[in-house]
């Protein structure tokens, strides 16, 4: 072979390397989750795209309300479990020991309600004790007066011995201090009347703050243990005994299917969005390679907007940037499908089944 001969081969070689690396680089990046650019089959279909199978308001990432150590996992995965159900627990002595710690409190606060709940009463009493004492030194101010008013005329026309008469006069005056002294007295009771008032209040004040914080440690409590939310199943559970649970996991810690109707997500591309309505029938087929199976349903809602797939988790060589139209395809209740599961979606002219 001459020089220019191997040459021509060797260049050609190197160009059908290239055309071969670019054509399986195209595949590598055909988003195979995607929903095709490609027109509709035949003319009774409107619209075609990809789904998957979902719950009705879609499938629920739990994680218990506190953060901590998990000491309990009662539940394992595909268990199906009532509402209310216990699925795992984190360590909750510190809790148990707060709600105590605001127990007490609120039984404190309580009892010192029930002290000012008496003070209106006591305060009222001790009004009339010293209203009484007032006039007790008002009678005694004016004996003490007439007396010395009585020895003063008597010593007009008799002479009274000097001591007496001013002994009558010291007796006076002590009596209108004294007279002075409880009425002031009464005076300071009077102007603090609202003072049991306000004390009331206060301990009353107290008691609703001790009871809210006593809720607010039942609710820590009761965060620290995961229960479901409803009847369903438990998909998928990434944590066990041992491990700590942070306040805002980066991952779902567990995946659980409420018993809700199963539904079918399609997403739609753009172009074909226009002819897409609610009540036209849908051909749903899985994604299965061998024997796909077909069944027939209809579209019960459209999204008003688009969006970015609703899938998180990509599928190798899936692009999720691309802004599609959800469509929610209802299918018969026998209908054999599974969360998750990967389905091709024809929706067609007409009415639906």
């Amino acid at each position: 072979m001459s020089r220019a001969a191997r040459v021509s081969f060797l260049w050609l070689l190197g160009l059908a390397v290239l055309v071969a690396s670019a054509a399986g680089t195209a595949w590598l990046l055909k988003p195979t989750g995607a929903t095709p650019a490609a027109a509709p089959k035949d003319d009774s279909e409107v619209a075609w795209g990809e789904g998957h199978v979902d719950a009705l308001n879609g499938v629920r990432a739990l994680a218990p309300a506190q953060p901590g150590r998990v000491v309990a996992v009662a539940a394992r995965e595909n268990d199906h479990v009532a509402a209310g159900a216990e699925l795992l627990r984190v360590d909750d002595r510190l809790a148990r020991l707060q709600l105590e710690e605001a127990e007490a409190a609120a039984k404190g606060a309580r009892a010192q309600l029930e002290l000012a709940r008496g003070l209106p009463q006591q305060h009222a009493r001790k009004l009339e004790q010293q209203g009484a004492a007032v006039r007790a030194a008002r009678e005694v101010w004016e004996i003490a007066r007439q007396e010395n008013k009585r020895l003063e005329e008597q010593d007009r026309n008799v002479r009274v011995n000097a001591a007496t008469l001013e002994a009558a006069r010291a007796h006076v005056k002590q009596a209108k201090a004294l007279l002075e002294a409880e009425e002031s007295r009464l005076e300071e009771l009077r102007s603090h009347g609202r003072d049991p008032e306000l004390a009331l209040q206060r301990a009353q004040a107290e008691v609703d703050a001790a009871g809210a914080r006593v809720r607010t440690a039942r609710q820590v409590l009761e965060g620290c243990t995961l229960r479901a939310p409803q009847a369903g199943t438990v998909l998928r559970l990434e944590v066990g005994v041992g491990d700590t649970v942070p306040l805002q996991p980066l991952n779902p810690l567990l995946l659980f299917a409420p018993d809700e109707e199963l539904i079918v997500r399609a997403e739609v591309a753009e172009e074909f969005a226009a002819e897409v309505r609610e009540g036209l029938p849908a051909t749903v087929q899985d994604d299965a390679p061998l024997r796909p199976h077909t069944w027939v349903g209809k579209v019960t809602r459209v999204s008003k907007w688009f969006a970015r797939r609703r899938s998180v988790l990509l599928e190798p060589g899936q692009v999720n940037d691309v802004r599609t139209l959800e469509c929610v395809i209802t299918l018969p209740p026998d209908t054999p499908l599974r969360i998750g599961q990967r389905v091709h979606v024809a929706i067609r002219k007409g009415p639906a089944p």
